[in-house]
């Protein structure tokens, strides 16, 4: 099975595929509703700093999966 997630600036979806067959959404509830997509909302603060002034970065997961 593979899962997949298009994480938008704006709406964000989740689809999983069984290794053979169709892929499909996974719906998500909000507010007692079912929807294919959920809102997301991808923002950076121009002005926020980290402790030593530096502008924020991305960061993604090393090889044992903790934040570099």
């Amino acid at each position: 099975m593979f899962i997949g997630l298009d994480f938008g600036t704006t709406n964000s979806a989740l689809a999983v595929a069984p290794c053979k067959g169709p892929s499909r959404l996974v719906p998500v509830r909000h507010a007692n509703e079912w929807l294919p997509t959920f809102r997301s909302i991808l923002y950076f603060d121009e002005e926020e700093r980290d402790a030593n002034g530096r502008p924020p970065r991305l960061r993604r997961p090393g090889r044992d999966g903790h934040l570099s």
